[in-house]
């Protein structure tokens, strides 16, 4: 399997970023040379918001649930072409491990820390909290026809299965590698444009633990990448 160049990210709120003087740049360049380029788009402009909440309304020692909002991952390709996606959480070492309620299309709750990604830090350097990704399994499509969802794991090559998992495996925090695309029991299939629906869900640390003296946002991201098979 091959990475295509261009990925997509969704970002969790507002993002923020701090500049530092280096003495150094570096310029990576990447590519991939194939006849049915594709391109991905998430909806919304992948911007996800969950709004403004008051410190005051948030739990001061439980986990405070922030509910989930819904975009759709759509692949569109030049020619029929066999893609699929991964997933990378751009700030993995914010990730605090919390249950996530209702975080799913089938409304799963998410317990596990492999499936979360950090929602950034605040000004005294606590990780906010954590969000999950999903998929709805029943409502994927090819080239406008429901299809079902397919997955492989890098650690055993070459191998699909029809996906029974929602939640959305990250390269970073398994061992393996999980790409995901559209299919049938004999792998994937080739479209020009494909839809996946994606739930993201989210929760934060008590107001007793952060310490929010300030305003404070949320900046969670995971980066789509594109992988032709």
């Amino acid at each position: 399997m091959k990475k295509l160049l261009i990925a997509t990210s969704v970002v969790i709120g507002l993002s923020a970023s701090a500049q530092a003087v280096e003495s150094t740049a570096v310029l990576k360049l990447t590519g991939v040379l194939t006849n049915g380029a594709c391109i991905p788009e998430l909806s919304g402009g992948g911007v996800v918001d969950f709004g403004t909440k008051a410190v005051s309304d948030l739990l001061p020692t439980e986990t405070n649930q922030l509910g989930y909002k819904d975009v759709t991952l759509t692949i569109q390709c030049l020619a029929p072409s066999k893609v699929g996606w991964t997933v990378t959480d751009n700030h993995p070492d914010s990730v605090t491990s919390l249950t996530i309620v209702d975080a799913t299309f089938k409304h799963q709750d998410n317990r596990i820390p492999n499936y979360q990604l950090g929602l950034g830090k605040t000004a005294g350097g606590i990780n906010i909290g954590s969000f999950g990704l999903s998929t709805d399994l029943n409502n994927t499509t090819a080239d406008g026809t429901q299809t079902k969802m397919v997955a492989s794991s890098s650690n055993i090559p070459d191998t699909w299965a029809i996906s029974g998992n929602e939640f959305v495996a990250l390269t970073n925090t398994f061992p393996f590698i999980t790409t995901y695309s559209v299919g049938d029991e004999n792998g994937p299939v080739s479209f020009t444009t494909a839809t996946f629906p994606i739930r993201v869900a989210a929760a934060i640390q008590g107001t007793d633990t952060l310490v929010i003296t300030d305003n404070t946002t949320l900046d969670g991201q995971a980066t789509f990448t594109l992988v032709y098979l």
